[in-house]
């Protein structure tokens, strides 16, 4: 079991579709559940003959739209790795959940993942509560992961899972105007596309582990340039809890982004900005070229742990810190700082 923010992780799933340089490559979801039907249907847009893609293992609800349908499959999809491996111990003591949404999610796009939430839990053998919705595009996954910290620390379970999709016409109208990011014969590319969940349990009174030591996240307010994203940044890096602490973080920097001109030239820029808070170059481990830009905050900080667990193998000291940074394309972003080590 791994610890993760001072709590076990028990669990988590990723799914996603995102690429260095707009270069959008869609995960195909295959239906694996009895909740969708196996077969693929043309979306098509009639400003651009050639903007056309088909959607995979996907079910149509009645008066769905594309976009809501798609969200409904991404949160199954990332939903039941997780559920599958953890339902039997928690028929007592069920989750929280909290799920990172759309900042314009409508109200009946919201009612179908409900239902579909609803669906997924009760296949699992879990009767969870209704999750709680956190708005704010992809980047809400940060900011959900902060509201689940004083869950865990009242000793629930917290479920933090992530959707996003931009299978709506008019986004996808206007990406396609502003940048031909769908050539022609690109079939199945889906931008902005992915999804992710992560379980938490809560920790011991002490344990070995990873503690929380300070976090800070941003709102997205539509903007969407590097620059906007950098400034977005540089203000949560100025939060005095992570002031006080990056000086001792130990040289490492984990980053999740979409990897539009966000990698590590661009960090550093932000980092540059109070180069008395970094006695060292920070070591900046891109995770751009693999993750989607929805759900990355759980799964990157899992990579975190991860490569905590391999230094401690390897006999490279039990005691470190690291930062972990998460962004998008748009004005918002989660800083987190994290410490590895004995916990009380």
């Amino acid at each position: 079991m791994t610890e993760h923010l001072g709590f076990p992780l028990l669990a988590g799933g990723l799914c996603s579709a995102a690429g260095l340089e707009r270069r959008l490559t869609c995960l195909q979801l295959q239906a694996e559940s009895d909740v969708f039907d196996s077969y693929s249907f043309w979306a098509e847009y009639p400003e651009d003959d050639d903007f056309s893609f088909p959607f995979a293992g996907v079910r149509l609800f009645e008066r769905a739209t594309v976009r809501a349908t798609r969200l409904a499959h991404l949160l199954v999809s990332a939903l039941d790795e997780t559920l599958a491996s953890v339902a039997p111990g928690f028929a007592e003591n069920p989750p929280t959940v909290l799920v990172a949404v759309p900042r314009n999610l409508k109200t009946a796009e919201q009612e179908l993942l409900g239902q579909v939430f609803a669906e997924t839990a009760a296949r699992h053998n879990l009767n969870l509560p209704s999750p709680r919705w956190v708005f704010g595009g992809r980047e809400a996954a940060g900011e959900a992961l902060v509201q689940a910290l004083p869950l865990l620390r009242g000793g629930a379970p917290v479920i933090v899972a992530a959707v996003d999709s931009l299978c709506d016409p008019d986004e996808l109208t206007r990406l396609q105007k502003a940048k031909r990011l769908l050539e022609k014969g690109s079939e199945g590319v889906i931008p902005g596309e992915a999804a992710g969940c992560v379980l938490l349990g809560p920790a011991e009174p002490t344990h070995t582990g990873t503690r929380l030591l300070a976090a800070a996240a941003r709102a997205d307010d539509g903007s969407a340039t590097v620059l906007s994203q950098r400034n977005n940044l540089t203000a949560a890096f100025a939060d005095e809890r992570i002031q006080a602490l990056a000086p001792r973080c130990a040289g490492r920097a984990y980053v999740a982004s979409t990897g539009e001109g966000f990698l590590a030239q661009d960090i550093n820029h932000a980092y540059l900005r109070h180069p008395e808070w970094w006695p060292e170059p920070l070591d900046v481990f891109e995770s751009a070229s693999v993750l989607g830009d929805t759900g990355t905050a759980g799964t990157l900080i899992q990579m975190l742990f991860a490569d905590f667990q391999m230094q401690r193998t390897q006999g490279q000291g039990t005691r470190q810190r690291a930062l972990v940074v998460a962004a998008g394309d748009s004005d918002a972003g989660a800083v987190v700082m994290l410490e590895q080590g004995a916990v009380s």
